[in-house]
This record gives structure tokens, sequence and C-alpha cells, in this order.
């Protein structure tokens, strides 16, 4: 979610960015230098400063201490594009999807126009692919820093009570204490919130009132993965799907990171799915040793009633009666030779004589979704079992 820009001091307060611009330098400022001279002044000295002034301007601004209201959540219109987004990532690389899609996601951020615009410079302007190592960890690490700032921003809209306890689930493990050293500052209980929340989760709560609130257009219901949704009426292809969405089990693990679902209608337009491993960790405060915070008994799937991402990882392609009995059959996958009994029966191998048309057959599907930007689907990543 975004900041209003009536509520935000960056850009209703002419003195704002005079002030905040000598704190909002990046790493690649010190493209020459080793690591740490480029990590000290842009990232542990710069960031605090600017987290110091920051809440200095916002609290002066809010004297009453009755913090942010819904009203401070960008609700877009019908011809900015979307407001509310939403990030998967698939291991090494991610999209971004419009809108809220899938189940109450574990963290959430609400982002202002200076943590926007550095976003933009740390990874799209100022990051070069073919630079050294230490500028690639430097931009990763500088990122670490304005996901931080904010998850904060996102915790102020929660009631006081629960702040503390939210961010700290975000962040368990033994080696946290690394990521409290660079926080540097505690999470905000001073300051109130406007919200009237009524349920135990405000999480869940604060994301439903600024997707029903929302003036982009969007779509307010998601009723594969969110069994709320799912009373509203559904057809039954998707009700096949239900049992694989926002659920755990041992079958979960067994899936890529993105697998593309092509279900052949044979009197009508076939339907394309993607799956997409939602993997639970610990934390995800550190960049190395991905897999010692991982909690593959938490891992749920997300199914998009569509296609999404550049990285696929699998296809499967079934006939319409055949959904059933391929759900029930994934659903029931315990060991290798049972995922790759599975694959055998409804997936596409590399080695497959379909391989090459089932991939002109989602590559179709991307030109089509995405006329003006599209690309080629990569299938560096493409698994086979």
């Amino acid at each position: 979610m975004f900041l209003d820009p009536d509520a935000d001091l960056s850009v209703s307060d002419p003195e704002y960015l005079t002030a905040a611009t000598p704190f909002l330098g990046l790493p690649a400022e010190h493209a020459e230098g080793p690591l740490l001279e480029r990590l000290v002044p842009a990232y542990l000295d710069h960031h605090r400063q600017y987290a110091e002034m920051r809440k200095k301007r916002y609290n002066a601004a809010d004297p009453q201490k009755a913090g942010p209201s819904l009203n401070m959540i960008w609700p877009g219109n019908s011809t900015a594009g979307a407001s509310l987004l939403t990030v998967f990532r698939h291991f090494d690389n991610a999209t971004v999807t419009s809108g809220f899609i899938g189940d109450i996601p574990e963290t959430a951020w609400v982002i202002d126009f200076p943590t926007l615009e550095r976003i933009y410079y740390n990874l799209v302007a100022g990051f070069d692919v073919f630079g050294s190592v230490e500028h690639q960890i430097a931009t990763r690490v500088y990122m670490d820093l304005l996901r931080i700032e904010s998850e904060d921003l996102f915790l102020s809209f929660l009631p006081t009570d629960r702040r503390r306890e939210i961010h700290d689930d975000w962040y368990r493990g033994g080696k946290v204490k690394i990521r409290t050293l660079l926080h540097q500052k505690p999470i905000d209980i001073d300051y109130a919130t406007q919200i009237n929340f009524t349920t135990y989760d405000p999480k869940a709560e604060l994301l439903v009132k600024a997707l029903k609130r929302n003036r982009s257009g969007l779509s307010q219901r998601d009723p594969i993965n969110r069994a709320g949704d799912r009373r509203l009426g559904h057809s039954p292809e998707l009700a096949a799907l239900f049992s694989l969405a926002s659920t755990q089990g041992p079958w979960v693990r067994y899936l890529p990171d993105l697998s593309l679902l092509r279900v052949i209608h044979p009197n009508s337009k076939d339907h394309v799915y993607s799956l997409i491993h939602d993997k639970a960790h610990t934390n995800i405060a550190f960049l190395f040793a991905e897999s010692l915070r991982r909690e593959p008994e938490k891992d749920t799937i997300t199914v998009i009633d569509g296609q999404i991402g550049s990285y696929p990882n699998f296809f499967f392609v079934i006939d319409h009666g055949e959904l059933t009995s391929f759900v029930a059959e994934l659903t029931t996958v315990r060991t290798k030779d049972e995922w790759r009994s599975l694959i055998d029966q409804f997936g596409v191998r590399r080695s497959s004589p379909m391989f090459w048309e089932t991939a002109d057959f989602f590559q179709d599907i991307a030109n089509d979704q995405h006329p003006r930007k599209g690309g080629l689907l990569d299938l560096n990543r493409y698994d086979d079992p």
C-alpha cells in the first residue's frame, strides 16, 4: 500500500525534503570504494539520522498523538493504475501483481514517497547488473532498510498493543538480534491509531478495509484463496482448486516455486492457472543461509486464476474432466516416487514431445496479457523431476 500524498510530509511540507536530502544517499553513490565505505555513510549513519528526523517531523504534525487513519492510505483512482500491489517472490525472481491476490500475507508494507524513490534508484536506476559483488551486496543490504521502513509504517496503523507481537513474529530466530542492531529504533507505541479494529487479527482487518475503500477498480474478491469469499459463488472448476489453496500439507514441498497449469476444455478456450509455492520462514532478515530459516511444514500454495511470472518452473496439462483427479492425487503425494508418478501422469518434462507446444501456448498467453510490455518466458529455471 502507499501513503496518501495528503498525509505524506515529503509531499505536503516543502521543507521536509530539504531537511531529509542529506540522509537519503544510496550505496551506488560510492561505486569505487570498499564495501564498508559504501555502507557506513548511506546505511548505518544516514539512515539512522533520517529515521530520527522523520519521526520528529511526523510527531510534530500530530501533537495529539492520534496516529494514522485509514484515509492516510492512498485509495487510488480509475486512471492512475493499481494503488494496491501483491509481490510474489519465487526464490530468485519475483512477480508484482495489481490488487491484493491470495490469502492474507505474512508481512505487508506501506510505502511513502521517499521510500518509493529510493527503491527505484537503488534497484533500477542505480543498479549495475554487471557490477561487482560488493555493489550487489550493498544494493541488497540497503533494500533491507527500505523494507524495514515500510514494515514499520504499516505497523503504525495497527493497535499499539499488537505491534510488537506482530513485528516479533516476522523476525523469529536466534540471529535476529543482528536485525535489531540495524533497525536502531523500537517499534513506536506512543502514537495510537484512528482505525477502529473489531477482530483479533488487525493485520488482516486493515488489509481488507484498504481493499474495500480502494478506488482503482480492483477486484475485492479472491474466491480460490480466501475462504471468506467462497460463499459468494464459484464455478465447479474453481471449487476443485479450493483444497490446494492456502492449505498446508506434506505434498506442498514437492511443488516448485511457480508451476503453470493448463486445463483443456474440448468445447471452449483452455484455461490457465498459476500454482505459487509460498515458502514459510522464521525471518527473511539475512542474505545467506535461507535454508536454515525455512519452515517447510508451514508452506502453502496460492492458486492464481490466470498466468503470472517470467520464470516458470514446471508445466502441467490436464483435461477438464481430470481436474478433480489431479487435485486429489496431488494432495496425497508423500514421497518423491509419488511425486514423479504424478509428473508422469499430468506433467510436461523437458523430454516430452509436447514440451515446446506447451511452452508456446503459455508464451502466447503471456503475449496476450502484456502485448506492449511482455517478453519471452525464461525456461532456464525449468525443473525436471
